[in-house]
């Protein structure tokens, strides 16, 4: 869905270039890239990286890495009632609960695509490792 001309969403293609000025208080490390955040206010707002999300909640910084990623909720994610911004409960490995916010209508799916796509490239278990295994090699991309 181009133009990205969303109100509080961005989405990052090219992850070097990209204008993060609003997320100063973080450091992005050489080996990672941003993907796409939704930022509501200075003391409301989410980044997603190559490596971890990062969301801020009033005063308190929740910081956690995408392997510890277990499942999301995104709740009112299609903005029913009028709601503008929803916040999705991301479960973590731990059992802890991470927020992050979301854009309700059609900006929405950016943040929860990309939550989805790092939960499917990031196996959690020696069984998710084996289907894995089995499907790359089905398709070409792994002999066996």
């Amino acid at each position: 869905m181009t133009p990205y001309n969303f109100q509080l969403t961005a989405f990052y293609e090219d992850g070097k270039s990209a204008n993060l000025e609003a997320f100063s208080e973080i450091t992005i490390t050489e080996t990672e890239l941003p993907i796409c955040s939704t930022y509501i206010s200075i003391d409301q707002w989410t980044l997603l990286t190559t490596q971890r999300i990062i969301s801020k909640e009033g005063v308190v910084v929740h910081e956690h890495t995408i392997e510890s990623f277990k499942q999301k909720f995104s709740g009112n994610f299609k903005g029913l009632g009028g709601k503008k911004v929803e916040t999705g409960r991301l479960e973590l490995l731990t059992g802890e609960i991470c927020p992050y916010y979301i854009e309700t209508g059609a900006a929405s799916m950016v943040m929860i695509y990309d939550i989805q796509t790092i939960q499917q490239i990031n196996p959690k278990s020696q069984i998710d490792l084996e289907v894995m295994e089995k499907r790359y090699k089905k398709r070409g991309f792994l002999e066996g």
